[in-house]
């Protein structure tokens, strides 16, 4: 279930860019993902929240709860507006930082491949063949 913080209104378009990046890891064949809308943060096991800018230099996070298996809880994917520097961020950019942040809702760590949506620098909107095999093998194995 997903739940999604309402944007400003000249930014209505972010939620169609995180919508995407769901899409995108939801057609990983041979995993049972799903993620459907909900209209309270309560039911919510993954929640979008949109922040005007961080501090540092980056565009999005993660806050990922997990029980001692590894099986994901509750995971709040906060998308910053603009970048550090006041610069708004277009929605294609979000749209790949959604991407690389929902696979860490979904317990996948940075990669050093930078043609991976999990490396930082992400500017694929397109996931791996490695992403791929990584979510598989993931919730492949018993935990």
């Amino acid at each position: 279930m997903v739940y999604f913080a309402p944007p400003p209104a000249s930014r209505s378009g972010l939620w169609r860019e995180a919508r995407r990046a769901l899409r995108v890891w939801g057609e990983v064949p041979g995993l049972p993902l799903r993620f459907e809308p909900v209209s309270s943060v309560e039911e919510a096991d993954v929640r979008f929240q949109w922040i005007e800018e961080f501090e540092a230099r980056q565009a999005g996070t993660t806050d990922r709860d997990a029980d001692s298996e590894g099986w994901l809880r509750k995971a709040t994917v906060t998308l910053a507006l603009r970048h550090s520097e006041g610069l708004p961020m277009s929605d294609d950019f979000l749209r790949l930082v959604a991407l690389h942040e929902v696979g860490h809702a979904l317990g996948l760590p940075h990669s050093e491949d930078p043609g991976d949506a999990m490396h930082p620098g992400n500017r694929s909107a397109r996931l791996s063949a490695r992403d791929v095999r990584s979510l598989q093998q993931l919730y492949a194995s018993p935990r």
